[in-house]
């Protein structure tokens, strides 16, 4: 982010790498991301409330880094990979890894895994075309519309629910634990908060999470053909809200590559989300 980069784009780069979110979820959200970058705990701060303990640990990122983070002016990109709509739906069989979209030769695009990755390199690395992928997905999420497969907004709601109690709760304690704190030593009382500000952050980030499950539920296209006249964007996020996981597996061997449509190597059943 200190770089210019947008929201979307750092969050598409947290899925392509597998990173989970701090409510352990594979999937991020802006308003998750943009807290966890604003968090005054890099320069070393505890905010509570109006009041404002500096020095309380040591800063994680230097002063000027942060502030630079903060900023919203935002790189200008060409959208050379830009990804459709099957994009943070796609893993690889072979190491587990999301699929990323990539270039071929001739401005062909395709959707495929990185190879290698901190657990080291994938065993059956696989890969498709992004155009038949993305129509792959978008022919599931409307016929998924029309039909059964569609979020349950009834559970969705009790989601949000019962993770806003368990915020509710975590600010309680930290706001009681503030209460006492009056002749404990410094060390103690910034070692205790630093755990109640965790607990609190946590249960933040899946209060938001939940928040955003439940907008989506209430707020899914009426029908297969009103998706479809939503732009990418949109769709991704419908398709997104809609399933929960896409495997994508290698060429059966000795079949005939050319002319294949990597739809047909798509694990089934399909993967929905509950």
């Amino acid at each position: 982010r200190a770089a210019g980069e947008r929201w979307p784009a750092i969050i598409d780069e947290l899925h392509d790498r597998g990173v989970l979110s701090p409510t352990g979820q594979p999937y991020w959200t802006t308003t998750t991301l943009a807290a966890m970058v604003k968090s005054h705990a890099y320069r070393g701060e505890v905010r509570m409330g109006g009041h404002i303990t500096r020095g309380a640990h040591e800063a994680i990122v230097s002063e000027q880094l942060w502030r630079a983070a903060q900023s919203t002016a935002t790189r200008v990109r060409t959208g050379k990979h830009k990804p459709g709509v099957a994009h943070g739906l796609l893993t690889c069989s072979g190491c587990g890894g999301p699929l990323s979209v990539q270039q071929g030769g001739h401005g062909f695009t395709f959707y495929g895994c990185r190879r290698s990755s901190g657990q080291g390199p994938c065993p059956a690395p696989v890969n498709g075309s992004q155009a038949k992928l993305d129509q792959f997905v978008d022919s599931l999420v409307a016929e998924a519309l029309d039909g059964e497969h569609g979020l349950d907004a009834v559970g969705a709601q009790q989601d949000l629910t019962a993770t806003k109690a368990a915020m509710d709760t975590a600010i309680d304690d930290r706001r009681e634990f503030l209460k006492g704190t009056r002749g404990m030593d410094a060390a103690v009382i910034a070692e205790a908060l630093e755990a109640l500000n965790a607990d609190v952050e946590r249960t933040q980030a899946a209060y938001e999470e939940a928040l955003t499950r439940a907008d989506a539920a209430a707020d899914l296209p009426e029908s297969g053909g009103a998706y479809r006249r939503l732009p990418v964007d949109r769709r991704r996020r419908v398709a997104a809200t809609l399933i929960d996981e896409l495997v994508l597996d290698p060429f059966p061997a000795g079949a005939m590559k050319r002319g294949a449509n990597p739809a047909d190597r798509i694990r089934r059943p399909i993967q929905w989300a509950a």
